[in-house]
């Protein structure tokens, strides 16, 4: 038992010797760097932020070119039917929607000239639209 406390103590001032003769660190070379590990798995979103103030309303956009101000049911209403309808645009325009029958066989658009027309929703209306735009029937 006296020897091991002998051994133990000759460690403890050898290593209080080396430390005070100024050598810090007894280890080997560094080794090279190991492989790039797998990244990390991304955490959580945080909590949203309080909304900041509205900012100042922006200006009124123009009207259209062609916007409709004006819808007109030549020959009135026909509650029974489903009633076509003329549709004036802010150029004066008439626009239409034609189809060959009243089923609305090959439906298209259509900017309508003076002249006599014919509805095509099954009420058969007949309306007439002058040199003005002007819509009778």
């Amino acid at each position: 038992m006296k020897k091991s406390l002998v051994f133990i103590g000759l460690i403890l001032q050898l290593a209080v010797t080396t430390i005070g003769c100024g050598i810090v660190d007894a280890r080997g070379a560094k080794g090279d760097s190991g492989a790039i590990g797998a990244p990390g798995v991304d955490g959580r979103d945080g909590v949203d932020g309080v909304d900041g103030t509205d900012g100042l309303p922006g200006r009124d956009g123009r009207d259209g070119l062609d916007s409709i101000i004006e819808v007109i049911d030549p020959c009135g209403n026909a509650t029974s039917k489903v009633d076509e309808v003329l549709l004036r645009l802010s150029t004066g325009e008439l626009l239409v929607l034609f189809a060959d029958n009243s089923s609305g066989k090959n439906p298209r658009l259509a900017i309508i000239e003076s002249g006599t027309y014919v509805t095509t929703d099954g009420t058969n209306c007949v309306f007439t639209v002058d040199s003005d735009g002007q819509v009778s029937f």
